[in-house]
């Protein structure tokens, strides 16, 4: 079955005084034909008649292709993101990378240590000597709005 779900293969035997039966004999062939499902749906049957049309070309069949492509891929975009928002699923370092949304400043691990094993490797420290860095910074103001406060 197709991946859409709009064709189904069925072994037959070929018909008779066909080429296909003089070179095939009793072996079984494969016929491939519109599944019970498609065929309810006129929309499904539609696009059939519109890919089998021997006028079709083949950049007339990318160009369906792609379209059902980008619909199926915003389908499941928005089924990710609802399920990140419900809890169900949590951002990967990938995801958290190719997140529009994503706060102004908010890296990762994966971001801050790609490419360069050498600087991989000093991150721990650099971060720790950053954030005491910071915290001094901190203390040092706060002292100075303290002495400030105090005269």
């Amino acid at each position: 079955m197709s991946a859409l779900g709009l064709i189904q293969r069925r072994w037959v035997a070929p018909f008779p005084n066909t080429e296909l039966a003089r070179h095939a004999g009793d072996k079984l062939h494969v016929m491939w034909e519109l599944t019970p499902e498609a065929v309810k749906e006129k929309k499904a049957s539609a696009s059939w008649d519109e890919v089998t049309d021997p006028s079709f070309t083949y950049r007339g069949l990318r160009s369906v292709g792609a379209g059902v492509r980008a619909k199926q891929a915003e389908i499941d975009a928005a089924e990710k993101e609802a399920k990140f928002a419900s809890g169900e699923l949590e951002r990967t370092a990938r995801d958290i990378m190719a997140w529009k949304d994503r706060p102004k400043g908010f890296t990762t691990y994966l971001e801050r240590t790609h490419l360069n094993t050498r600087r991989a490797k000093g991150r721990d420290a650099k971060e720790a000597h950053r954030a005491q860095l910071m915290a001094d910074q901190r203390a040092a103001i706060e002292a100075a709005k303290a002495a400030v406060a105090e005269s």
